[in-house]
């Protein structure tokens, strides 16, 4: 593993970790502690967070997201179609 590109923030601390074994350990952890959601929403917010990707299936996340910021633009990508939509809209995202 090898430090992060693109900030991760960790579902047990609820904040950005960069250093790849406590990635890994946060990672591990994750399985059995409860997610802090508030601590890592609320985090990218004071980072000038203004939208964002649900990654999958359905449209939880964005309901949680809007909870914080009704304003906020949070695209949900759950197929293939989805994340071509989204890289027309947003074409510094690259589709793999």
């Amino acid at each position: 593993m090898r430090k992060p590109r693109i900030p991760f923030y960790s579902n047990v601390t609820g904040s950005q970790l960069e250093d790849p074994e406590a990635i890994r350990q946060a990672l591990i952890d994750q399985i059995e502690n409860s997610v802090r959601w508030k601590q890592i929403v609320q985090a990218l917010l004071d980072r000038g967070l203004e939208g964002a990707l649900e990654l999958g299936p359905g449209k939880v996340l964005q309901g949680l997201m809007r909870s914080f910021r009704r304003d906020m633009e949070v695209i949900s990508v759950g197929t293939c179609a989805d994340l071509d939509r989204v890289t027309d809209l947003c074409p510094q995202v690259e589709a793999h």
